[in-house]
């Protein structure tokens, strides 16, 4: 998901129909105007397929194996693969 406040604008053509489901919509639900609609409609969208992805892959972790228990060495592990990203995240953004 973006998080910058750029803007951009697209034009879109639709049928009549479509564009007065749209008008209905914003009057309906409160939105200020059609781009607030869709703007929302994205971001819905922009969280479900989050979630999608979420379920893909915890349904793959539940089909990799048997679980084991973590030990202190594997803690360890984890500590350190994260400090090293954090610090190859700081010398990047130098």
């Amino acid at each position: 998901m973006s998080t910058t406040n750029e803007s951009t604008t697209i034009n879109v053509s639709l049928p009549t129909p479509m564009r007065s489901y749209l008008e209905s919509r914003v009057k309906a639900d409160g939105f200020g105007s059609i781009s607030d609609l869709i703007r929302a409609l994205i971001r819905d969208d922009q969280k479900r397929q989050a979630q999608e992805e979420l379920e893909r892959r915890l349904l793959s972790s539940l089909d990799s194996g048997e679980a084991t228990p973590m030990t202190a060495k594997d803690w360890d592990d984890i500590k350190a693969t994260v400090k090293t990203k954090i610090a190859q995240r700081a010398k990047k953004n130098k």
